[in-house]
């Protein structure tokens, strides 16, 4: 099994924040994570923004930086093509989604159509991703 983390989850394995410990159980008993390749941005901006907002200091920063770089080598990486980026653009109109938002689902997207749908979880604490990839999920296994 696999589960896909956006970089509102990545994040949280690199904070100090209550679902640290759920995300971590999540990839433990999926056995393997995925990530598209913008949620490395996406989490270098949200571990910035913490100590922006002083809810970390320039030490943690740079530990979370460090703990990032070296499970991002673990993790597997969906590359973001132009392919996924149309598909992406599709999908924010659909279900109204911010563009990076949209991103994200297109990858999980992939990666069910590429694999059985049960064996791929999405890990997000964006509603609005929930929301879209679960309608989506409802879609294509009335299609298969």
């Amino acid at each position: 099994m696999t589960v896909l983390l956006d970089s509102s989850a990545l994040a949280k394995l690199y904070l100090d924040e209550p679902e640290k410990a759920a995300v971590r159980d999540r990839i433990a008993r999926a056995g393997a994570a995925a990530v598209a390749s913008i949620a490395y941005p996406e989490t270098r901006a949200a571990l910035a923004a913490a100590q922006r907002q002083r809810r970390i200091d320039a030490r943690q920063l740079a530990q979370a930086r460090l703990a990032l770089d070296q499970d991002w080598t673990i993790f597997d990486e969906i590359p973001v093509t132009a392919r996924l980026c149309r598909e992406a653009g599709m999908l924010a109109e659909v279900f109204a989604l911010r563009g990076y938002d949209s991103v994200q689902l297109a990858s999980y997207i992939h990666l069910v159509r590429d694999a059985e749908a049960d064996e791929i979880t999405l890990c997000s604490f964006d509603d609005e991703l929930n929301r879209a990839a679960s309608l989506w999920l409802r879609r294509f296994r009335r299609g298969h």
